[in-house]
């Protein structure tokens, strides 16, 4: 019966490090996409946020730069979409990761519950 566990817990310490793992590719992920906002998109002054001619839920930012037939540089483009990408990875791998986790939890208990 001891081996059972065994197995158990290196199912659910597997789980636990990928969802670690993904938690971390979602933030440097989300961190990425910060950084190129930040760099493309200059933030609005505070006193331009009270100007009575900006419109609610409107950004007084500037548009990022655009290259000759009005598209934005394509490094931009890229390591946004990239990012993207990376973020829906990670989700997929955290949902998988925690799948794993629930399914050696509730092999757990049922074993305690047929041993009990």
């Amino acid at each position: 019966m001891p081996a059972i566990f065994l197995v158990m817990n290196t199912v659910f310490a597997s789980g636990v490090n990928a969802f670690q793992n993904a938690a971390a590719r979602l933030e440097q992920a989300s961190g990425q996409i910060a950084r190129v906002r930040a760099s493309t998109i200059p933030a609005a002054s505070p006193q331009d946020a009270l100007a009575p001619s900006a419109a609610a839920g409107r950004s007084l930012a500037p548009p990022p730069p655009a290259e000759p037939g009005g598209r934005a540089p394509s490094s931009f483009d890229a390591s946004i979409i990239e990012a993207q990408v990376e973020m829906i990875r990670a989700n997929q791998e955290a949902a998988l990761a925690a799948t794993s986790i629930r399914a050696a939890s509730d092999m757990v208990g049922e074993i305690l519950d047929v041993s009990a």
